[in-house]
């Protein structure tokens, strides 16, 4: 591919993302959707691109965590739960697999919450949900807010 058709394809990619960004804004926020703030926010992500590109860039990029999943021991069952929130929604998805790394199943849900802590409540409250719909009795509950399944599901996350 020709370094101009790269380009092309890149600047395509950064319009597509903010074109998604600005659909959240509007669904999630009521937030208007502005073409030229798109536009402009879109140019920025490519100027930021080819900076990086020719090393022109003057902050420093940090390192991407890699984060490896591990299944959960025999005969149990792990459920990766999490949630985000903007101002007065919340939305949380959870997702079940053996052993063996198999899909069981998932959930979502999308609901009112007032702070995160209440949305990664949701969240882990979604797993277990979804682990009782499965008929699931060991269970390992997990997700990013270990203060929110301590405090659900204390030190036993097995569901009953």
């Amino acid at each position: 591919m020709y370094d101009e058709e790269k380009e092309k394809f890149e600047l395509g990619l950064c319009i597509l993302w903010n074109i998604w960004k600005a659909r959240n804004d509007l669904v999630f926020s009521g937030i208007s959707l502005s073409l030229g703030k798109v536009l402009k926010m879109a140019d920025m992500d490519f100027m930021n691109c080819i900076a990086v590109k020719n090393d022109d860039f003057n902050t420093q990029v940090p390192e991407i965590c890699s984060h490896t999943w591990v299944p959960p021991p025999p005969l149990c069952t792990k459920i990766n739960v999490d949630a985000t929130f903007i101002p007065n929604k919340g939305v949380a998805g959870a997702i079940a697999h053996d052993s063996s790394s198999c899909y069981q199943g998932c959930g979502t849900s999308l609901f009112d919450a007032t702070s995160p802590m209440i949305a990664e409540t949701k969240a882990v409250l979604l797993g277990v949900e979804l682990a009782k719909k499965l008929h699931l009795t060991r269970v390992i509950i997990e997700g990013d807010a270990s203060n929110v399944t301590a405090t659900i599901l204390g030190d036993n996350k097995d569901i009953p």
